[in-house]
């Protein structure tokens, strides 16, 4: 995990470094205002994938755009928590500890679509049940 950490902040780094000596981009700018240029790009370019994924995803339901938001959420939790353990010293940084997060919300996750469908089924049949007595009844105010 840690490894990981900084791999990430070496390429962060060198793109940081290029934009510096890109024909003298960013030169004038302190990094205060290359981070509010650089991350607010970042995030405009990000929103329009995500819009777009979202919007797309919405074909089959809200279910499944919340599914994959919480999915992310819950990615960037997990390794917020271990990068805080590693800064604390209340733990050990390891990516098993992401995995078997994720791995969690993952089970707890099919348990609960589980239940849904489990719910949804019964719901039905009371539903197909009360129908069909409904016509029952109709039918027999019909000849009466």
């Amino acid at each position: 995990m840690k490894s990981l950490l900084m791999e990430f902040s070496g390429i962060i780094n060198t793109i940081h470094d290029a934009i510096l000596k890109f024909h003298g981009v960013g030169k004038h700018l302190s990094d205060t205002e290359l981070h509010f240029w650089i991350i607010g790009f970042a995030g405009i370019c990000i929103f329009l994938v995500v819009n777009s994924l979202f919007k797309y995803l919405a074909q089959w339901g809200l279910a499944t755009v919340s599914f994959f938001f919480t999915t992310f959420f819950v990615i960037v939790m997990a390794v917020a928590i271990e990068v805080e353990q590693k800064i604390t010293g209340r733990g050990n940084m390891e990516t098993t500890d992401v995995i078997a997060g994720i791995a969690g919300y993952l089970v707890l996750f099919a348990v609960y679509m589980a239940l849904v469908v489990v719910f949804r089924t019964i719901i039905g049949l009371i539903r197909k049940r009360d129908k069909r007595e409904k016509d029952r009844n109709n039918d027999k105010e019909k000849y009466v």
